[in-house]
């Protein structure tokens, strides 16, 4: 997973709604911002739950929108699209959408 920096408040949001589902994910890296996390995410480095926060149409990866996941701020979870996902990637989208029907929506 590439998440925030752990230092930033967005970082602290995602790692407490992961520990909220009781998923410790494998952190590959961090980002600093939003466009950073989309670069890695379309690069293939991993999936990630970031903020809707800038336009992500030009970057190859796929949003899905996550509802009541108890934050004021939309979070969407990315991930690089139309291309070979790795087990444990493949793994990760297929639990959140399986299990979590009532909080996460299918985007874009």
């Amino acid at each position: 997973v590439v998440v925030y920096d752990k230092n930033t408040a967005l970082g602290k949001i995602t790692k407490d709604i992961f520990k909220k589902v009781g998923i410790n994910p494998k952190v590959i890296c961090e980002g600093e911002d939003e466009n950073g996390i989309y670069g890695l995410v379309s690069e293939g480095f991993g999936v990630a739950v970031v903020a809707d926060i800038v336009n992500y149409d030009n970057f190859n990866i796929k949003k899905i929108k996550i509802n009541n996941s108890g934050c004021d701020r939309c979070i969407y979870m990315a991930y690089k699209k139309n291309t070979y996902q790795v087990p444990a990637v493949k793994k990760f989208i297929k639990y959140i959408n399986d299990t979590s029907k009532d909080i996460f929506i299918t985007q874009k």
